[in-house]
Order: C-alpha cells, then structure tokens, then sequence
C-alpha cells in the first residue's frame, strides 16, 4: 500500500506561481470550533519558512490527525519557528448574531488580518476549504482554497495545531466560568455527557441558539417555567 503524502509546501508554491512572486509571504489559514454546540470559533493564520526545513515540519499535519499530547508539544514550537502567527476569534454572541458560516468566515478574515498588519507587507493564502473560495475578494484572486488543505499544506496544518491548541485552551478557561458541563473535556462539542448537562441545567452563556439540542433544551425550560415547574439552576 502506497503511504498517505505528508503536508509539503506544494500548495505554498502555487500560490507564489500565481502571484509570480518568488518571495511574497504565504499564510496558511483554518479554523476550529464550527461544528461545535458551545464556544468561540477560532482561527489561526501560520506563515512558514520553506528556504529551512525545521525539525518540526516532519511532524506537522491536520489537528484532528494527531494526538492532544502531540499537538500541545508542537504549537509552541510552531510559534517559535513561524514568521508570523495570526489568531481570529469570533465570540458566541457574534455567532448567534451572524449564524455558523458567516462567523468562520469571519474568524478566518481575522487572523488573515492579524498577521496582514504583522508584516505589513502584501498576503497570499492556502486557505482550507474550497467553500471558502467567496472569500477571494478578501485573501486575492491568487489565494488557494483546497479541500484538506491541512492534510496537504505544512502551513495550512499549522494552523489548524494553533488554532485547536488555543480555542482548547480557552474551553479550559470557559469551563472555569461555566461549570458543570465538562467544557474542559469536550471543549463545546456534542457528546452524552454534554446533553446531559445541558438537560439538566440549561445553556449557559457560551451555547450557540442555532444548535437544535440547545434549542430543544431553551423550549423545554420555557414550558416548565411557563407551567409553574421548578427550575434547577447552577446556583442552587
């Protein structure tokens, strides 16, 4: 059986072909946290050297490939290594205001920006997902939007290392704030226990008003609220 490729800078050097500029600065950009019931959606923008291959390139790829323990040792060294590192972070209350997908789009244009004023020079971008091609007009007309990006692109895995490792860390502070639905564990996603936390307590303040099972829970504290029922809240 013929072995999966790694993340290389194939991707990278199209889009300096495309740009026809051997030197200009490429990103590498993906995000975390769409698919999620409660939190922020977070981005990162990573642009790598190719001119020196670091150690750390051979361990690079997608986020969801590589172990927590793995991923918590390489980020640090992601941000020694990078020429820039951008981080965009779009709040729950901006995603219930602006729905699901404008919020990645909107995650993704941030951390673009982040590192754009960094190194105040002209940005072309591998960006992850060919459905985020409506955004050339942000990253230009000579950016790459590819499906697995992050399984392609050593800036593009990059990015998706930072951007899992910082939205972990921030369900790790959320969970501080809003306890007894497991947020360090689960980090917002749909798992039994989270339901069950939900059912038993209600949404809190992080939990997205577009997500069916937290919709489901709001109607359910409504009606008993409405009949007379007792509500069990955090603080009792």
């Amino acid at each position: 059986m013929t072995a999966e490729p790694r993340p290389n800078f194939h991707l990278e050097d199209a889009a300096r072909k495309n740009v026809g500029e051997p030197n200009i600065v490429v990103v590498g950009i993906d995000e975390v946290g769409t698919g999620a019931w409660a939190g922020p959606i977070v981005a990162a923008a990573v642009a790598l050297d190719s001119s020196i291959w670091w150690p750390v390139y051979n361990e690079l790829d997608d986020s969801k490939r590589l172990s927590k323990t793995v991923r918590k040792r390489l980020e640090p060294e992601i941000w020694r290594i990078a020429s820039f590192v951008g981080i965009g972070v779009v709040t729950t209350n901006e995603i219930n205001i602006v729905g699901v997908g404008r919020a990645r789009e909107i995650a993704l244009e941030r951390a673009y920006f982040h590192v754009l004023g960094q190194c105040q020079t002209p940005l072309v971008a591998v960006v992850d997902g060919r459905s985020m091609r409506k955004l050339r007009s942000v990253f230009g007309r000579d950016s790459i939007f590819a499906d697995r990006a992050d399984q392609k692109s050593l800036s593009v895995a990059a990015a998706s290392i930072v951007a899992k490792v910082t939205r972990d860390n921030m369900m790790r502070i959320l969970d501080a704030i809003n306890p007894g639905y497991d947020f360090r564990n689960h980090v917002g996603y749909g798992t039994a226990k989270h339901r069950a936390a939900l059912q038993l307590l209600g949404p809190c303040e992080i939990h997205r008003l577009s997500v069916r099972p937290v919709q489901e829970c709001l109607a359910k504290f409504v009606e008993l609220a409405a009949s007379g029922g007792i509500i069990t809240t955090r603080d009792e």
